[in-house]
């Protein structure tokens, strides 16, 4: 079985180029890496990981907070291209944030990326499994950091 690897962050906003850019080549890590990337099926910052990873021939699965197609696409507006499959919760976005973490073995967020953090830490609690804040260190470069829910 492979590794589940899911980014989550923020949807929108204004970010700088190179924040993209760290996005995108965590996106091409995971994909290096053989592991199945896992977002929230949205926009803005974990869509540049899709893309990263799309850009490497890896595997990547979304969660989304829509009941179908149209609802993801028109409700929530987010993006299917770059997606190999889409789950259709129909939870809303604060049931998919909880949610999600049952679905990977390794999830990350990144602390100004949005919302998710505080969603993601209880499903992760719930699940009795290890969450990941990445957290920048210098100019392209991003460290994990271990916090068990434990």
């Amino acid at each position: 079985m492979k590794l589940t690897i899911g980014v989550m962050g923020a949807s929108g906003g204004d970010f700088p180029q190179g924040v993209r850019e760290r996005a995108c080549q965590l996106g091409e890590a995971v994909a290096e890496r053989d592991a199945v990337l896992i977002t929230g099926g949205g926009p803005g910052l974990p869509y540049e990981a899709v893309l990263g990873a799309k850009a490497k021939g890896g595997l990547v699965v979304g969660i989304s907070p829509g009941l179908s197609l149209d609802e993801h696409r028109g409700k929530y507006r987010s993006p299917v291209d770059g997606f190999d499959v889409l789950v259709y919760t129909g939870s809303g976005l604060m049931g998919r944030d909880s949610a999600t973490p049952s679905w990977m073995a390794f999830p990350c967020s990144r602390p100004r990326w949005g919302g998710s953090v505080p969603g993601l830490l209880a499903g992760a609690f719930r699940k009795n499994s290890l969450f990941r804040v990445l957290r920048a260190i210098g100019p392209g470069h991003a460290q994990c950091n271990r916090m068990s829910s434990s």
